[in-house]
């Protein structure tokens, strides 16, 4: 990588600030941190006890998972709960969808089976097209968020006939 001489690099990333700024130092850049989005957790313990009662009682067969992130908010709360043996013990045993490798990894880390990837770029039409084979008409589908819903994910499944 060419040296930056000096130049001025805002880095607009949160989580990994520090990293990216001895980044920019080593490349003689002056880095400027300035996170463009904040997290804030909120209490999720009620969302986190009936997506559990969900899986544990056979409603959802089908569970999408978006980000990395909301994959280990999800374990961090059920843990929290003292239900996070039972929340692995039923995600085993549920078709898993993962947007991308960040939520791959964290199930595989713990010994969950993933059963469609979604190619990159990892965007809600490739999550749609990857389960174009699936058949969810009348099947209840789990989808994780971690922030906004995806309304275009949740309009798609539901014109073919999946409950969300």
């Amino acid at each position: 990588m060419a040296d930056l001489a000096g130049a001025k690099i805002v880095l607009l990333e949160a989580r990994m600030s520090s990293e990216l700024a001895n980044l920019v130092r080593r490349h003689g850049g002056e880095p400027y941190c300035v996170p463009a989005v904040r997290e804030v957790m909120r209490d999720c313990a009620d969302e986190v006890t009936a997506f559990i009662d969900c899986l544990t009682t056979g409603l959802a067969h089908i569970v999408i998972f978006q980000t990395g992130v909301g994959v280990s908010t999800l374990l961090n709360e059920a843990e929290k709960l003292g239900r996070k043996d039972e929340l692995l013990k039923a995600l085993r045993e549920v078709t898993t969808v993962c947007r991308g490798p960040k939520p791959t990894a964290v199930l595989i880390r713990n010994q969950i089976p993933v059963w469609i990837k979604v190619k990159e770029p990892f965007t809600t039409a490739d999550v749609i097209a990857a389960m174009s084979e699936l058949g969810v008409a009348n099947e209840t589908i789990a989808v994780l968020h971690y922030g906004e819903r995806n309304t275009a994910l949740a309009e798609a499944l539901s014109a073919r006939g999946a409950r969300l």
